[in-house]
Parts: C-alpha cells; sequence; structure tokens
C-alpha cells in the first residue's frame, strides 16, 4: 500500500514540475510576442518538417551566432541559418514561430517540455 502510495506523491510532485514548466514557457514565449494559440497554428503537419524543425532548434541552441540572434533580435534568424540547413526560405519563413520555440525549449532548459519533442 506504501509504495501505491509513493507512486502517487511522485506523479503529483512530476505534474506539478510540468506545470510549472509550461508557465515558465509561456512566459519566455510572450517576450516574443508568441502564444499558445500561435503555436497550434503554425505547427507543422508533416513528420518530416517537425523533425527538421528539432533539427534546426538543436542547431540554433548550439550555435552561439545563431543563439545570440535569436535572443537579441527576438526573431529567427532566417538569412544565417540557410548556411547551417538545407531547409527552404519558404519554410523557414512559414514555421518561423515554431521554430523559434523549440529553439527556445532547447536553450532555456526545458527538460520536460524536451521530453515530449519526438527525437
Amino acid at each position: 500500500m506504501r509504495k501505491h502510495h509513493e507512486n502517487k506523491d511522485n506523479s503529483h510532485l512530476s505534474r506539478n514540475q510540468l506545470q510549472k514548466e509550461i508557465i515558465a514557457f509561456q512566459l519566455v514565449l510572450n517576450d516574443y510576442k508568441i502564444s499558445f494559440s500561435d503555436l497550434t497554428y503554425s505547427s507543422p503537419r508533416e513528420a518530416e518538417i517537425r523533425q527538421d524543425a528539432i533539427n534546426i532548434a538543436k542547431i540554433i541552441s548550439e550555435n552561439v551566432h545563431l543563439k545570440s540572434f535569436l535572443l537579441e533580435k527576438k526573431k529567427l534568424p532566417i538569412k544565417e541559418l540557410r548556411k547551417f540547413v538545407p531547409t527552404c526560405h519558404k519554410t523557414l519563413k512559414k514555421y518561423k514561430i515554431y521554430f523559434i520555440a523549440l529553439a527556445l525549449i532547447f536553450i532555456e532548459g526545458f527538460t520536460l517540455l524536451k521530453g515530449y519533442l519526438n527525437p
């Protein structure tokens, strides 16, 4: 019986941590004038583009120049990014909000949210 109670406490703790991380993520997105409903509308439906988005977000978070551009200007560094990824300019513009949000998950270290991204 005790073990069941401990699991309940751990799941409550995890849920509480996830809620805090979502709120913190929402605050970061607010700085970029992005809402969760914006993300809903700008999310790609194709699995290949979603995977590309994760890869692009990782590239941005690991590259000092791209990361500082995003953090300072609060915009996706499209021109600079095209030097690193073969993704078409049109795709980068169309899903820029989504790319920014994913990059921020990596940059800000939202580990619980990162766990929901498919590798």
